[in-house]
């Protein structure tokens, strides 16, 4: 974003007691999110899987308008149209596709920026050690 970046480094606590509260199910949503939540992998998937059935519509689809066209009355109608629905569809994925593409853009876009902009730090001494307080007030 054009701001100067610094890490923040904190400490967490150790859980103290207990165990934790997450079932089996939500521990499987956050592995899921955190499988997924990182690709834009499953995006691409509908433009991939719409490039082949465009490919495959074109192989099936060209002969058989070909002979529909050429070869006279003994080819059925059926195959040029299953060509063209299968065309049809496969546009639509490709579609599909582009649009998850703009989509995982976005995502990479928006994660790209930091969550807070620090305009100033202040910092704070650590407390002294208790055993070193008493050693002072013991010496004096």
């Amino acid at each position: 974003m054009g701001y100067r970046q610094e890490p923040l480094e904190y400490f967490r606590e150790v859980r103290h007691a207990g165990k934790s509260k997450y079932t089996l199910r939500n521990l499987t949503v956050l592995g899921m999110d955190g499988l997924l939540s990182f690709s834009s992998m499953l995006l691409r998937i509908p433009f991939l899987v719409g490039a082949v059935l465009t490919v495959v519509a074109l192989v099936v689809g060209i002969p058989a308008l070909w002979r529909k066209i050429f070869a006279g009355p003994w080819v059925w109608g059926t195959e040029v149209l299953a060509a063209l629905v299968l065309f049809l569809g496969a546009l639509q994925m490709l579609f599909i596709g582009v649009l998850g593409e703009y989509v995982g853009r976005i995502d990479r876009e928006v994660r790209s920026r930091p969550r807070y902009i620090i305009k100033r730090a202040h910092t704070v001494s650590p407390l002294p050690d208790s055993s070193e307080s008493e050693r002072g007030a013991n010496d004096g």
